[in-house]
């Protein structure tokens, strides 16, 4: 290693223990739940188990409101293929998501995410 390297490492250590800091005092703070962004993760649940109910092969789905953080949820759906005939109603369902990622994972299957951000506001 070369000494911008650890300069590099020591700095990007520094950053990542300042943004966990921010990370934590944010969250411990008293909140409400915002029902909206509950009711936008809870629609896109409900439309993604509707459009993959005809499915052939095994479906799983994770849906983990306040996972990994109070604030945040999100909604895995994990499939052989990912092929949405009402391509309309799809576009609605992750619409309604703040993050969306496509994932071919190595067993051959594909992964949708879904992330939902702002479930909780902090009470100021």
């Amino acid at each position: 290693m070369t000494d911008h390297d650890e300069v590099f490492d020591e700095e990007t250590d520094a950053m990542i223990q300042a943004l966990g800091k921010l990370i934590d005092d944010y969250e411990s703070k008293t909140a409400i739940i915002c029902p909206t962004k509950l009711q936008q993760m809870d629609l896109c649940y409900a439309i993604l188990k509707r459009l993959t109910k005809d499915y052939s092969g095994e479906v799983e789905f994770e849906f983990k409101p306040h996972e990994p953080l109070h604030s945040t949820g999100y909604i895995s759906l994990k499939c052989d293929v990912l092929d949405f005939t009402d391509t309309k109603l799809f576009s609605r369902a992750v619409a309604l998501a703040d993050n969306v990622e496509i994932t071919a994972m190595a067993d051959n299957r594909s992964e949708l995410s879904l992330t939902f951000y702002g479930l909780t506001k902090p009470i100021e």
